[in-house]
Order: structure tokens, then C-alpha cells, then sequence
């Protein structure tokens, strides 16, 4: 795991719900099914890689669906979020320190909303089953549409994200 670069505390926040995630939407996809379910029930070896990798990709993506919906709920219910100015006085020293606050607190506050993401996720799947005589015709081009916009939602968040981190770079090392 230190060769691939994983720690535990990014398994327990990418790759668990991930997983969880791939079991909610395998009904939807025969090739997930097969892979997580072989004849006896269970993964076999051959399919245990790209089941690893498709667990933590998709726990990622369960991640920024987390992070644009349940964080913005908290910020609207008064949890404070981090401000840039809280890290004014930040010295490049101290990154080992920031850097174990992160991997010891908050890749489980990760894996917990990330669990919740996924508990929505079976429930819009299981309503989408029950009603699935309704979307039959079109299911296919629906399928599609979702992905495009979910994707592009990611894409814009991710970005987000990626030029507030810049900011907050640029001050704290200038």
C-alpha cells in the first residue's frame, strides 16, 4: 500500500463507500453484478483489482456528490466552514502537522458523509426500480442524461475546489 501511495484513512474514506456504492448500483449495470458476485455469491480472485479500482474511483465521485450536497446542509445548519484567514499565520513547517489532522479526523468525517451519500443513493435507486415501468422506454438515453449532468456537476465542483486550494496557497506561501 505505501508503494501505491493509500494509506488507511484514504481506504476508509474513498474506498468503502465506494464499494458500498458499487453494491447499491449493481443492479443497474450486469458487468458490476458480475464482477462483485461470482457463482458462489462472492468476488473471485481475477475480478478483485478492477473492483478495487472502480471502488475507490467511485468513492471519489461519491465524495464531491458529498461534498456539493451534505457539507453545504451542515454550512446552512451553522457549522462554520474553514476560512481563508484562519490559515494567515500557517508556516510551511507545520504541513506534517496539518497533514496528520487530516489523515486522523477528517478522512473519517469523509468516510461518514460519504456513507450518507450512499444511503441517498440506495434509496433514489430503490425508488427508480419500483417505478422503473415508467422510465423502461427511455431508461437507456435517461441513463445518459444523468451521467452527463452528475459528471459535469463533479467536473464544476472539483474545479471549485481546485482554484479555492490555489488561492489559499498563493497567501499562505507568499
Amino acid at each position: 500500500m505505501e508503494k501505491l501511495g493509500l494509506s488507511f484513512s484514504l481506504l476508509i474514506a474513498y474506498f468503502i463507500p465506494g464499494l458500498a456504492g458499487l453494491y447499491v448500483i449493481s443492479p443497474f449495470s450486469q458487468t458490476i453484478e458480475n464482477l462483485l458476485k461470482s457463482n458462489n455469491g462472492v468476488p473471485n480472485a481475477a475480478s478483485l483489482i478492477p473492483i478495487v479500482v472502480m471502488g475507490l474511483g467511485f468513492g471519489m465521485i461519491i465524495n464531491v456528490l458529498s461534498a456539493m450536497s451534505i457539507r453545504k446542509v451542515f454550512e446552512f445548519l451553522g457549522v462554520k466552514s474553514i476560512k481563508e484567514d484562519e490559515f494567515s499565520n500557517f508556516k510551511s513547517e507545520n504541513l506534517p502537522v496539518c497533514e496528520k489532522l487530516v489523515e486522523n479526523h477528517y478522512r473519517y468525517f469523509e468516510c461518514y458523509s460519504n456513507l450518507s451519500m450512499v444511503l441517498f443513493l440506495y434509496i433514489a435507486c430503490k425508488l427508480f426500480l419500483k417505478f422503473q415501468e415508467i422510465f423502461t422506454p427511455c431508461k437507456k438515453y435517461l441513463f445518459i442524461l444523468c451521467l452527463i449532468v452528475v459528471l459535469f456537476a463533479l467536473l464544476r465542483a472539483s474545479y471549485r475546489c481546485y482554484r479555492t486550494y490555489v488561492v489559499r496557497m498563493r497567501k499562505l506561501l507568499s
